[in-house]
């Protein structure tokens, strides 16, 4: 199977991108699986999913990329075995690192890749207040989806990426908004590629 593992912090738009990737690949006749971890007892992510008829496993209360790694390699047995998806996404919570996520993931599929997600409008303070932490868990990402441009000054979404494309090398950095549809296209390119 197939798997992909968006990360990002709280409110930079993982579910609705989620949601939307999920729905493209089952247009296309893909039988799609997805995989949430919520940090907290009650998963409202997955209620998410499921009220939009996509199914969902949720991992509760702790992190897949360290206290529940044990958990997590017992759900993706099961989802390999029991559901057998052609794609599997994965939302780790929004303090996750998506490159420990794939280390455990790895082993279970035939391709992973890395989607890290920004949001254009919390960009400067993280960069500012996070930053260490805000591009560790960018770098181990594939490709880079800066969210929610539409909402972003003139020039706003190109001067972040242009920063973000320097600080984390050769990962492309690539503006979109889930809101308006924009770069959906280049979205389904790259995780495609």
């Amino acid at each position: 199977m197939e798997v992909y593992i968006i990360g990002g912090f709280l409110g930079s738009g993982k579910t609705t991108l989620i949601m939307d990737v999920a729905t493209a690949n089952m247009d296309k006749g893909l039988k799609v699986a997805i995989l949430v971890n919520d940090v907290g007892s009650i998963g409202v992510d997955g209620a998410t999913f499921e009220s939009k008829g996509l199914s969902a496993t949720v991992l509760p209360n702790g992190c897949i990329c360290c206290s529940l790694v044990g958990d997590l390699r017992k759900a993706l047995t099961s989802i390999r075995d029991e559901v057998a998806p052609d794609l599997l996404i994965i939302e780790p919570t929004g303090l996750a690192l998506s490159s420990k996520v794939r280390e455990t993931v790895a082993p279970f599929a035939s391709s992973v890749k890395v989607v890290g997600l920004a949001d254009i409008k919390r960009h400067k303070v993280f960069m500012k207040k996070k930053r260490r932490f805000y591009l560790e868990q960018l770098a181990g990402s594939d490709v880079v989806f800066i969210n929610k441009c539409d909402a972003a000054d003139e020039g706003g979404c190109e001067a972040a990426a242009e920063e973000l494309r320097e600080s984390l090398g050769d990962v492309p950095v690539i503006p979109i908004s889930l809101k308006t549809g924009a770069g959906m296209e280049r979205v389904m390119e790259e995780l495609a590629s």
